[in-house]
């Protein structure tokens, strides 16, 4: 299968459009954390592990898209 066989085929089963979903929500979520958490005092820790959570769950989220039609109506 050559590339442009593949990006047509990812494309198809929205794998970069949930790619590009993710790392916006990861983004917010980085974003809000750094600002939050400071002023709870809260240790330096939480933040690291929620961003290495957010790290390793996106290999996941694409195979996941990728078995899985992610679509606006729902998992198919």
């Amino acid at each position: 299968m050559n590339f442009k066989q593949y990006y047509n085929e990812l494309k198809r089963r929205n794998v970069i459009k949930s790619a590009l979903a993710y790392l916006v929500v990861a983004w917010v979520i980085t974003q809000v954390l750094t600002t939050v958490l400071p002023t709870f005092d809260a240790p330096e820790y939480i933040a690291k592990t929620i961003i290495v959570i957010l790290v390793v769950g996106f290999p996941l989220w694409l195979i996941f898209s990728w078995v899985y039609e992610i679509t606006p109506e729902g998992i198919k």
